[in-house]
C-alpha cells in the first residue's frame, strides 16, 4: 500500500478543481509574487513608454498629468523608431509577468504533489532555471511566422517575372500560400494565448526541455479548446469579480482607518491621506478598472459598482507624509491587483493538470515533489564512526576489545532497549 501524503490536498481533476482555484489563490505567497512583479512590470512599461513618447516628440507632461504611472492610454506614434520603443517595453513587460506566472506556478504544481512547504524562494528559484525554457517556446513560435513570411514574400516576389509570373502567382496560390498564410495565422493566435499557457506547462515539466514545452503549449490549446477556453473565461470572470470585490473591502476599510484617525488625531492626519491620493492616477481609467466593477459600462450602468476615490482627494502641497501616504495606497493597490494576477495564473496551473488528464489519461498530482528535499528528523547514524566509539569506550576501560563479556553486556543492552521502545 503506497505512503499517504498527510500534507497533499484532495483534488478533483475535473471542474470541481477549477472551482477551487479563488481559495488556493489567496494565499500570502501568491499574491505577493504576484503584485510584487506587477510592479516590476508596471516600471518597465513606464519606462518605455514615456521614452517612446519623448523620442516621438509627444507631450510628456500632459500624459503624466492626466495618467501618471497608468499611461495604458497613449496617442498613437507617428515614428517608427518610437513605436519600436514601445513595443519593447510591452513586451518586456509581458515577460515580466509570464516569470512571475511561472513562479505562481511552480507553488500551485508542488502543492497538487504533496509539497505544501514550496515557498516563494523556491518558486522565484525554480523561475530563473526554467525561465530559458519559457521565454524560447513563444520565441520558436515567432521565428517559424517569420520564415513563414518571407516564404510569402517570396512567392509575392514570383509575379514580378515577365509573362509568367502573375501566372506562377496564380498557380501558387493555394498550395502553398493560402497554406502559409493560414498556419501563420494559427500561430499567431497561439502565440497570444502562450502568454497564459506556457508558463503553467513549464512549471509541470519535470525535465525542463523545450521541445516538450512547445508541443504540450500546442496539445493543450488545440485538442482541448473548448475545455481550456471556458475554464479560463471562468478564471477571468473571477479575478475581475473576486479583485473588486476585494477592493471594495479595502478601500471601505481604508474609510473607516481616516476617519477614526481624524477622530483621534485631528484633520491632519485625514488632509496628509487625501494629499497622498491625489499624488495616485485614481481618476485614470485603469484605476477605474480596478475600483469598479465594470468601468464606461455604455448603457449596463448597473455594473458600474464602486468607490468614487475622488471624494478622498485633498490637492496640496508634496510633502514626505503626503508621499508616504501614496506609497502605502500603491501596496494596498497591488495587492488587489496581485490577488487578481494569482487567480489567473493559479487558473493556468490548475487548468493545465486538469487537461493533461483528460488528453492523456495522466495524473500530475501523483507524481513525486520536485522541489522538496526529504531530511531526517534523526540523522542516521554512522556505523563506522559507531564502532570506533565502542572501541574507544573498551580502551578506556582498560579492558580488551576482543572481551566477549563485554560484548554480550552490549548485546543485552540493546536487547533491553529494544523490548522497551
Amino acid at each position: 500500500m503506497p505512503a499517504i501524503n498527510p500534507l497533499k490536498p484532495e483534488f478533483n481533476l475535473d471542474y470541481r478543481g477549477i472551482l477551487s482555484v479563488p481559495a488556493s489563490a489567496f494565499e500570502l505567497k501568491k499574491v505577493f509574487l504576484s503584485g510584487f512583479f506587477a510592479i516590476i512590470a508596471l516600471i518597465f512599461y513606464n519606462i518605455f513608454t514615456y521614452l517612446a513618447l519623448w523620442m516621438d516628440g509627444s507631450s510628456v507632461s500632459e500624459t503624466f498629468a492626466s495618467q501618471s504611472i497608468l499611461p495604458f492610454w497613449i496617442s498613437s506614434l507617428e515614428s517608427l523608431f518610437s513605436t519600436i520603443i514601445y513595443t519593447a517595453g510591452i513586451v518586456i513587460s509581458v515577460f515580466v509577468l509570464m516569470f512571475s506566472s511561472l513562479a505562481v506556478g511552480i507553488i500551485n504544481i508542488e502543492e497538487l504533489r504533496g509539497n505544501r512547504l514550496c515557498s516563494a524562494r523556491d518558486g522565484l528559484r525554480f523561475a530563473l532555471n526554467r525561465i530559458g525554457n519559457m521565454i524560447y517556446s513563444p520565441l520558436a513560435m515567432l521565428a517559424f511566422s517569420i520564415v513563414l513570411i518571407l516564404l510569402m514574400s517570396i512567392l509575392g516576389a514570383l509575379g514580378r517575372i515577365l509573362f509568367i509570373g502573375e501566372s506562377i502567382f496564380a498557380i501558387l496560390f493555394v498550395v502553398p500560400g493560402f497554406v502559409f498564410a493560414l498556419i501563420v495565422l494559427l500561430i499567431t493566435v497561439l502565440l497570444v494565448l502562450s502568454i497564459l499557457v506556457t508558463p503553467a506547462v513549464t512549471s509541470a515539466d519535470r525535465d525542463g526541455e523545450t521541445f516538450t514545452t512547445i508541443l504540450e503549449t500546442f496539445s493543450t490549446v488545440i485538442r482541448k479548446p473548448f475545455h481550456w477556453s471556458a475554464y479560463t473565461v471562468f478564471t477571468l470572470i473571477c479575478a475581475k469579480a473576486l479583485s473588486w470585490l476585494l477592493a471594495m473591502f479595502s478601500l471601505v476599510s481604508v474609510s473607516l482607518l481616516l476617519k477614526i484617525a481624524a477622530w483621534s488625531g485631528g484633520s491632519g492626519v485625514a488632509d496628509s491621506a487625501g494629499r497622498g491620493f491625489a499624488h495616485l492616477p485614481l481618476d485614470s481609467p485603469a484605476a477605474a478598472f480596478i475600483t469598479h466593477l465594470w468601468a464606461n459600462t455604455n448603457g449596463w450602468e448597473w455594473l458600474n459598482i464602486g468607490i468614487d476615490t475622488n471624494l478622498w482627494m485633498s490637492p496640496g502641497e508634496m510633502t514626505t507624509s503626503s508621499l508616504l501616504m501614496a506609497g502605502s495606497f500603491l501596496v494596498i493597490l497591488f495587492y488587489i491587483v496581485g490577488y487578481g494576477l494569482s487567480i489567473v495564473y493559479t487558473g493556468q496551473a490548475y487548468i493545465y493538470v486538469v487537461i493533461k488528464n483528460l488528453r492523456d489519461d495522466y495524473d500530475i498530482t501523483a507524481e513525486e515533489p520536485l522541489l522538496m528535499a526529504e531530511e531526517w528528523i534523526n540523522p542516521p547514524i554512522d556505523e563506522s564512526s559507531r564502532e570506533f566509539s565502542s572501541r574507544s569506550h573498551k580502551e578506556g576501560s582498560g579492558k580488551s576489545v576482543d572481551d566477549p563479556n563485554i560484548d554480550s553486556t552490549e548485546e543485552d543492552e540493546d536487547k533491553h532497549y529494544e523490548s522497551e521502545y
